[in-house]
């Protein structure tokens, strides 16, 4: 990693992040708690998104780095796998400029990329049915032809179909797109 070149000095602080997550996640692969960790950062990002207050006070440089991993650790320790815990813990605690949601989608997608896997964001106005989540999931497997996390966010303010973004791509088959 040192040895390389850096185009600016947050290259390496980066690249050390990017070492030690990708430690984390290789423990959860083994441990076979990488699919539950890859959904609980999800789900934490949308949490966060949609609360105000939580994402300012874990957002915020006036807050010590100690206060916000005891926020983490107060919202998570019972419901989530440890590796989850350390990995949010350490984002909300050293953002390093980068806004909240983005460094846990950057996390999000690196615990997809760990298990080889494209991620789509569904929205749909409604929780999608037993057979459809996995209907879904193979049509979009056929589309990119290679396998597909699907993270599934209701939103009520679609008033019918859905939406799929996969990276920067965005699929909208909801009824106001049409």
């Amino acid at each position: 990693i040192t040895s390389q070149r850096w185009s600016s000095e947050s290259d390496l602080v980066d690249a050390f992040e990017w070492a030690g997550v990708q430690c984390l996640f290789g423990a959860a692969e083994k441990s076979g708690e990488l699919d539950r960790v890859e959904n609980e950062l999800f789900r934490f990002g949308r949490i966060t998104s949609a609360d105000a207050d939580l994402q300012m006070a874990l957002s915020s440089p006036a807050l010590p780095a100690s206060a916000k991993t005891a926020i983490v650790s107060d919202l998570l320790s019972d419901k989530a796998a440890p590796v989850t815990v350390e990995v949010l813990s350490f984002i909300t605690a050293h953002l390093r400029g980068r806004r909240l949601d983005q460094a846990v989608e950057q996390m999000t997608d690196l615990a997809a990329q760990r298990r080889g896997k494209l991620v789509a964001v569904v929205r749909c106005a409604r929780p999608l049915t037993g057979d459809q989540e996995p209907r879904l999931t193979a049509a979009l497997e056929r589309i990119y032809r290679q396998p597909v996390a699907v993270n599934i966010e209701v939103d009520p303010s679609l008033v019918g179909g859905i939406t799929v973004q996969i990276g920067d791509e965005v699929i909208d088959g909801s009824i106001s797109g049409r």
